[in-house]
């Protein structure tokens, strides 16, 4: 009778170990589900990560593209100020030469009217001398004139 309370006592342990094993098996069932749901959750989240880590790739590329850009926008600038300078001293010489210009024009404007004063003078000069030239003509006719009637006069006499 002592060996089968043994024996029951062993069978017992045997059978509360063994309940106890299912209750573990149980629970690790659970946290295995538990872990499965975490590991769905966890692979799930990469892919949010992955997709993420793509958009954010797209973004550098795009990044880089749009300073490649602000790089050549920059250069272009820096052209165009240079050009702009240029242009500004071009403008400036212009106008240099063209306010030279516009003195020299003064200068030959008043040269032109001294030399068409001049020519006036001398025009009056050579009428009137035409007009002295013309009266001693006529002073030279009019006496050749008295010189014929006066030598007719005396040949007559």
């Amino acid at each position: 009778a002592e060996r089968a309370e043994e024996r029951l006592a062993e069978v017992s342990a045997a059978h509360g170990q063994e309940a106890a094993s299912a209750a573990r098996v149980g629970q690790l069932q659970s946290e295995l589900q538990a872990a499965a749901g975490q590991l769905g959750d966890l692979t799930h989240e990469n892919d949010q990560l992955q997709a993420a880590l793509g958009q954010t790739t797209v973004i550098r590329r795009e990044n880089e593209q749009l300073q490649d850009a602000f790089r050549d926008a920059m250069a272009q600038r820096e052209i165009f100020i240079e050009e702009r300078q240029q242009a500004e001293e071009a403008l400036v010489k212009a106008e240099g030469e063209h306010a030279q210009a516009e003195a020299a024009y003064a200068i030959d404007i008043e040269r032109t009217e001294a030399q068409d004063s001049r020519i006036r003078g001398l025009d009056a000069e050579l009428k009137a001398t035409r007009a002295d030239r013309d009266d001693f003509a006529a002073l030279v006719e009019v006496l050749r004139h008295q010189a014929v009637e006066a030598s007719d006069a005396a040949a007559a006499e």
